[in-house]
């Protein structure tokens, strides 16, 4: 089932093998490229994924706030709304310092292709959580396209 942990650990791992094809593929990367671009994504996904988990949290806060109508605590939305913002700087400084590592052995094209082939992962992924939660069947994704 989705929501089986052991399942869904399976189904993340036989996704990232599929991308990691792909990229090496579509970048033309070799042995050694390939290994430091796997050593680089362990050491900024743990960051990346935290980020995610805190602005999902902010998120839900503002959303319980706001369904409470009259009696929303406009401090507590306001304080979100700050967290936010200081989550989308944290962002964008890991983001820089990501592409600054992959500097040290992707050209400036093969790292641009590189990002546009994580965001199409990113927006199929998040398009099977939405089927999921719908509960509509996931189809298995395609591979990315070339960006």
């Amino acid at each position: 089932t989705a929501g089986d942990p052991a399942q869904r650990r399976l189904l993340e791992q036989r996704i990232r093998e599929q991308f990691g094809d792909v990229v090496r593929r579509q970048l033309q990367l070799d042995d050694q490229q390939f290994r430091r671009l796997r050593e680089t994504n362990r050491e900024f996904e743990g960051r990346r994924r935290e980020l995610v988990q805190r602005e999902r949290a902010a998120r839900g806060t503002i959303r319980d706030e706001l369904a409470r109508g009259d009696a929303t605590d406009d401090a507590r939305v306001s304080q979100q709304m700050q967290e936010l913002l200081k989550l989308q700087r944290e962002r964008l400084t890991l983001a820089e310092q990501e592409d600054a590592k992959l500097g040290e052995f992707l050209s400036p094209a093969q790292r641009a292709k590189y990002f546009g082939l994580q965001e199409q992962l990113r927006r199929r992924v998040e398009e099977m959580r939405r089927r999921a939660m719908a509960g509509e069947p996931a189809p298995t994704p395609p591979e990315p396209d070339a960006p």
